[in-house]
């Protein structure tokens, strides 16, 4: 039999999906590997509104016989599972803060992604952060059907996290932040993502060695002034969302054109910390909600 030849890539494993529809594939085409997915006029939608700046991977869409199809080049070397499993919560940590930063960018730029998984996100051969979409299907649903696309987004980076492991750290805030990504009612998450970025910032504040260990984990590019993904020629825009948080001086604003979005990292802290604690104080206004509600329930009984 011959073998199934989309977008000259030769197709050699199913993987699977949880898409109706949708067909996932890893192929070669002159022993470069891709993943493949075909589908129909959705998967084209999907793909054609991702962003292809920085670390999210420039992706292929056509169509052929078949239906439509995505090629997803820029395989990763080592998935955030694996860095869960091989590294320190520091570099873990350290590494879920340069994802935030970017999903805080393409959310001020008024994008969205809705493709964020664990297994297709790592860093390369080099060494820097890549963020390919998968359209195979995503760990957690959204549960909201009034959510935004960027409200989904940060849905999704719990389980970012979750691959990263990130509960291994010993800090209460920690599991604030995971309970505050994951609420099912979208308007009382941490979103967009400049605030998951603020709160991670707050909990990296308490560890003040994570940036020399992603450093010797990682490689150079890794520090909080740092964005560790390849610059293509044709980004010279600045980031909305600044991994430094220090202010542009005048001159830069001018040649960018931009005006400066920074905010001194106290009140970055402030604000986190702030977010925290209004999501704390949700949940415990929440319980004392379904309490009353037991209550009424066993009067009425």
């Amino acid at each position: 039999m011959a073998p199934k030849i989309c977008a000259g890539y030769t197709l050699e494993e199913s993987r699977p999906t949880s898409v109706d529809g949708v067909e996932h594939w890893r192929g070669q085409r002159d022993g470069t590997p891709a993943d493949i997915y075909i589908g129909g006029d959705h998967l084209r939608e999907r793909a054609g509104g991702l962003p292809r700046w920085g670390p999210f991977t420039k992706v292929t869409v056509g169509e052929d016989e078949a239906g439509f199809f995505v090629v997803v080049p820029d395989l990763i070397e080592r998935s955030l599972i694996a860095i869960g499993e091989e590294e320190s919560p520091e570099v873990a940590l350290g590494l879920a803060l340069h994802l935030a930063t970017a999903v805080a960018e393409l959310h001020e730029r008024g994008g969205s992604h809705g493709g964020l998984h664990p297994e297709y996100i790592g860093v390369d051969k080099a060494g820097r952060l890549v963020i390919r979409p998968h359209f195979g299907g995503t760990l957690v649903p959204e549960p909201d059907p009034e959510a935004s696309a960027q409200a989904t987004d940060c849905l999704q980076c719990s389980a970012l996290l979750q691959g990263l492991r990130i509960d291994r750290i010993e800090d209460s805030s920690v599991a604030l932040v995971t309970r505050g990504l994951t609420r099912e009612v979208a308007r009382r998450r941490i979103q967009p993502g400049r605030a998951v970025r603020q709160s991670l910032s707050a909990v990296l504040h308490r560890m003040p060695d994570w940036e020399s260990a992603i450093v010797a984990a990682l490689g150079p590019g890794w520090g909080l002034d740092e964005t560790p993904w390849l610059e293509r020629p044709e980004e010279a825009a600045p980031l909305l969302v600044e991994a430094v948080p220090e202010v542009e001086s005048d001159d830069d604003t001018e040649a960018s054109g931009a005006a400066p979005s920074a905010v001194e990292e106290s009140v970055e802290r402030e604000t986190a910390e702030a977010a925290a604690r209004e999501a704390a104080e949700a949940e415990e206004a929440a319980a004392r909600e379904a309490a009353e509600a037991e209550e009424a329930a066993a009067r009425e009984a």
